[in-house]
């Protein structure tokens, strides 16, 4: 008998046929709405922390000047004879620590605090707007999903099934499966990167006042160099980190 070609134009493809692509894998670390809050918690803690830093530099810098004040006016006394130059060389030390912490409580105000409060404040709304889009689209595909298995349910349980009908159900069903796990993928993946958008921009503020900070404690530093002024006090003076005999 001759051999003859069927033409396979005329039926739906099988299942196995057909090649789904797979699910993005979730990310390595995850970051969930509880770590969210938290993240925002610990944000909120170090603009707190840094708000009582920059109170408390201020005080020291007056205090300092009120030091220096009266290191000037017991140079000033009469009698000091041999002692002003030495208690005047004091008084302008704390009078220019006192300026370098001013400066440097003044630097955590707009170096730090306000544009770290931005950025914390736009990563709460943003994130959870997120959140609550993601919710909303889960939840509207998942009854989608509740759906199409009712119907895929009713298909399987018919006793002359439409074979076609019943493979694109059933195709239809895996689509959505890997679509919601999609949508989760996206959903953290997204989280994790502003997660670490945000610590970096943190990271960058930080680093700017960890040099104010160098830059303003070697300055004081440099005052007990040579020539500097402080010579005579330096070299008659008790070393106060010294172990005791």
């Amino acid at each position: 008998s001759p051999v003859g070609t069927v033409s396979t134009a005329k039926f739906p493809p099988t299942l196995a046929s057909i090649t789904f692509p797979a699910p993005p894998t979730l990310p390595k670390v995850i970051v969930s709405k509880d770590d969210i809050q938290n993240n925002v918690a610990a944000y909120e803690t170090l603009l707190s922390a840094a708000a009582t830093l920059r109170t408390a530099l201020a005080a020291v810098a007056q205090a300092e000047n009120q030091f220096g004040s009266a290191l000037e006016a017991c140079a000033k006394c009469r009698g000091a004879s041999e002692s002003e130059d030495g208690l005047s060389g004091a008084a302008g030390l704390q009078y220019l620590a006192a300026n370098h912490h001013r400066i440097l409580s003044e630097s955590f105000t707009k170096g730090f605090e306000l544009p770290v409060r931005t950025e914390v404040d736009t990563y709460a709304k943003v994130t959870k707007e997120h959140e609550e889009k993601f919710q909303k689209e889960t939840i509207s595909r998942t009854k989608q999903l509740r759906k199409t298995e009712k119907q895929h349910v009713k298909l399987g349980k018919k006793k002359q099934r439409n074979l076609a009908l019943y493979r694109s159900a059933l195709m239809d069903l895996t689509s959505q499966v890997d679509g919601l796990e999609t949508l989760k993928y996206e959903y953290f993946k997204y989280s994790l990167d502003i997660t670490q958008d945000i610590s970096a921009k943190i990271l960058k503020q930080a680093t700017g006042i960890v040099r104010a900070e160098v830059e303003i404690f070697e300055g004081i530093a440099r005052k007990g160099w040579t020539g500097e002024g402080l010579d005579d006090i330096l070299s008659n003076s008790i070393d106060p980190f010294a172990p005791e005999e």
